[in-house]
C-alpha cells in the first residue's frame, strides 16, 4: 500500500480503537527484569505478576568491526523459572539502523532469532518484543527488521514494539511499527540535561502534555510505570553521568555530601561512591519515584488505554524497589488502570 494511501485510514484505525474498550478493563501486572544474570531466585512474581519482560541481550553498532554485535547477554536463562507466558526483549541502538543496507538488516534478524532460540528455554514464546527509540531516520531500516522478525518468528508468536512518548504523541510523523501491539513507556520524559529538572525519570506535568496532545494510539497498548532511581551528577554545570540504584538514605549517610536542597547534594571531597569517582564540586540531582506521583500517574494514564486487556509492567523487578513502594501501592496502580476514565476525568 502506497504511503499516502496508509495514512488516510489512520483516522479509521484510531477510532476503531478508540471505540473498543468498554467498561472493564482487565489490567494484568508484569515486570521488567533488566539484569544480565538471572536466577529462579531473582524471578520472583509480587503481586501476582504472570509476566515478566526479560532483557535477553542489547544490539549495538561495533564500529571497529562494522557490525551489529549482541551485548549484555543475559546469563542464566536456561536454569531460571521462566513460563510460557514470559517475553524476552531485546534493545537496538537507533544508530544500528543507520548503519546497515537491506541485505544487512535481513542478516540482523536471522542472527537474532537464532540468538533468541538459544537462550530462550521456552520456544516459541507467547510474545517478542524489541525496543528501539527509532527516529525519521532509522525507521525504515528498524520497521524492515521487524518484519523480517515476524516471517521467522511465524504465525503463533505476538510481537511488540516498546513506544516513547513522542512516538505515541505524533504516530503518523513517526510511523507505526509493523507489531502486534505497543509497550508505552510512561517515564524519562524529562529534561534530564536541565539542572533544573525536578525529576527526568517521572514529572506528570510534561507526561500530561504528551498525553493532551494525543488521540487514542492506533496499536493496542500495554503500559509501563517506573520503580527505579538515580542520581543524576553535574560537573560545571554539565551532565556527567547517571548512578544507579542511588536513594536518599544513601546520600545522607555517605561521607562526603552537603544537602542543597530538596533532593540536590554537592559533593565536598573528591572520591568514590556506588563505584564512581565524584570530584569536589559534583553536584547531584536524586530521582525516584513515590508513590502519590505513581498514582497520579496511572490516573492520567487511564486515558491512553485502548484495549480491553492490557499489561501494566513496572520497571524493573527488584525486591529493594518493590518494597519502597509498596506492593499494596502497586496492587492501586493496577486497579486504578482497569477502571476507565470518566468524562470529568478527560485530559
Amino acid at each position: 500500500m502506497a504511503s499516502s494511501a496508509k495514512w488516510l485510514l489512520l483516522p479509521v484505525v484510531i477510532g476503531l480503537w478508540a471505540c473498543s474498550h468498554g467498561s472493564d478493563r482487565h489490567a494484568m501486572p508484569a515486570f521488567y527484569y533488566w539484569k544480565t544474570r538471572i536466577s529462579s531466585s531473582d524471578i520472583a512474581r509480587p503481586i501476582g505478576a504472570s509476566r515478566i519482560y526479560v532483557r535477553a541481550f542489547d544490539i549495538d553498532w561495533d564500529e571497529q568491526r562494522q557490525e551489529a554485535v549482541p551485548l549484555a547477554v543475559v546469563e542464566g536463562s536456561q536454569q531460571a523459572s521462566v513460563s510460557a507466558q514470559d517475553v524476552p526483549v531485546v534493545f537496538i541502538t537507533h544508530r544500528t539502523f543507520l548503519s546497515l543496507d537491506s541485505q544487512q538488516i535481513r542478516q540482523l534478524a536471522s542472527r537474532t532469532i537464532d540468538k533468541l532460540q538459544a537462550l530462550w528455554p521456552v520456544w516459541p514464546p507467547a510474545e517478542l518484543q524489541f525496543d528501539c527509540d527509532w527516529t525519521p531516520a532509522s525507521r525504515e531500516g528498524y520497521f524492515a527488521f521487524l518484519r523480517h522478525i515476524r516471517r521467522l518468528s511465524g504465525s503463533s508468536v505476538a510481537l511488540s514494539a516498546t513506544i516513547r512518548l513522542h512516538q505515541y504523541r505524533q504516530p503518523v510523523q513517526t510511523g507505526l511499527p509493523p507489531v502486534d501491539r505497543g509497550m508505552l513507556m510512561y517515564y524519562n520524559m524529562g529534561e534530564i540535561r536541565r539542572w533544573e529538572e525536578p525529576n527526568s525519570i517521572l514529572n506528570n506535568p510534561t507526561g500530561r502534555q504528551y498525553l493532551q496532545a494525543a488521540d487514542a494510539y492506533p496499536l493496542p497498548l500495554d503500559l509501563a510505570l517506573p520503580l527505579f532511581s538515580w542520581a543524576v551528577v553535574f560537573r560545571d554545570g554539565q551532565l556527567s553521568r547517571l548512578i544507579t540504584e542511588a536513594d536518599e538514605a544513601s546520600l545522607r549517610t555517605s561521607p562526603g555530601f552537603r544537602p542543597l536542597g530538596e533532593n540536590r547534594y554537592e559533593r565536598t571531597i573528591a572520591g568514590y561512591w556506588k563505584g564512581y569517582y565524584l570530584y569536589q564540586g559534583d553536584q547531584l540531582r536524586l530521582e525516584q519515584v513515590t508513590a502519590p506521583d505513581l498514582l497520579a500517574a496511572a490516573a492520567d494514564l487511564r486515558q491512553a488505554v485502548n484495549t480491553d486487556s492490557f499489561h501494566l509492567a513496572f520497571f524493573h523487578l527488584d525486591s529493594t524497589l518493590v518494597r519502597r513502594v509498596g506492593e499494596d501501592v502497586l496492587r492501586t496502580l493496577v486497579n486504578t488502570l482497569a477502571k476507565p476514565a470518566s468524562p470529568k476525568e478527560t485530559l
